[in-house]
């Protein structure tokens, strides 16, 4: 049988590599991406979040790789990783790193948002403790390698997760999967932690592709969570 460590043990050096959105105050054209796209990338998003949420088997977490990875190769075919690299470097070095290193939006939009995307009353709770030392780690993956890689891996934590939420239903539960847990949670709070920072850029550069890139990142943290809730929640949320 199959541990649930080997599950984790592709993830577990890349917890970090969690999705990073485009988003780039100085670039027009980008900004300028038809609403409909958005719109309908938003609404698959949220429809496979709320899979999750009412079914707790994998079909929810493989719709939401599949959402990432073509969000990843549009990202590619219109440049989104060389303006991400600069924009956020520039905005980092105008406003100082701290602004980015301590600021998050206001709670209130990122309850909406989660509410936006399924999750259920009794799993919204305060918001994250902020950790400087993550969100350092966050940035500079951010500056250094843009979007796509980012999304292309996340992409493939849920679809690990969605064989481990499958097993769920045809194997018994291991004595040692609260280790494997202990690495779920901390993937899905380094997940979080890179849409608070996504969401915070949007929220101090507001353009209609600042929006979506928080809506988009939003919208995997709240898969991340529901997601853990399905195989470690009852034991370990």
């Amino acid at each position: 049988m199959t541990s649930r460590r080997l599950f984790i043990s592709g993830s577990a050096a890349s917890l970090l590599a969690v999705p990073a959105l485009p988003f780039a105050r100085q670039a027009p054209l980008l900004a300028q991406q038809p609403p409909p796209l958005s719109r309908e990338l938003k609404r698959q998003l949220q429809g496979a979040v709320r899979t999750i949420v009412a079914e707790g088997r994998g079909e929810g977490a493989r719709r939401v790789a599949v959402v990432l990875r073509v969000w990843a190769a549009h990202g590619v075919t219109q440049g989104y990783d060389a303006h991400l690299r600069d924009g956020l470097a520039r905005a980092i070095k105008r406003r100082g790193r701290d602004t980015f290193l301590y600021g998050q939006r206001p709670h209130e939009a990122m309850l909406e948002e989660q509410k936006a995307f399924g999750l259920p009353e009794w799993l919204l709770g305060p918001h994250p403790p902020l950790d400087p030392v993550l969100r350092g780690k966050t940035l500079d993956l951010l500056v250094r390698e843009g979007v796509t890689p980012s999304l292309a891996r996340t992409a493939d934590w849920f679809d690990a997760v969605a064989k481990q939420m499958d097993r769920q239903f045809t194997q018994p539960i291991r004595l040692d999967d609260s280790l494997d847990c202990h690495e779920m949670k901390y993937f899905k709070e380094a997940l979080c932690d890179m849409a608070e920072a996504v969401c915070y850029y949007a929220f101090l550069f507001p353009t209609p592709l600042t929006a979506d890139a928080c809506a988009v990142s939003a919208g995997a943290c709240a898969g991340a969570i529901t997601a853990y809730w399905g195989i470690c929640g009852w034991r370990n949320y």
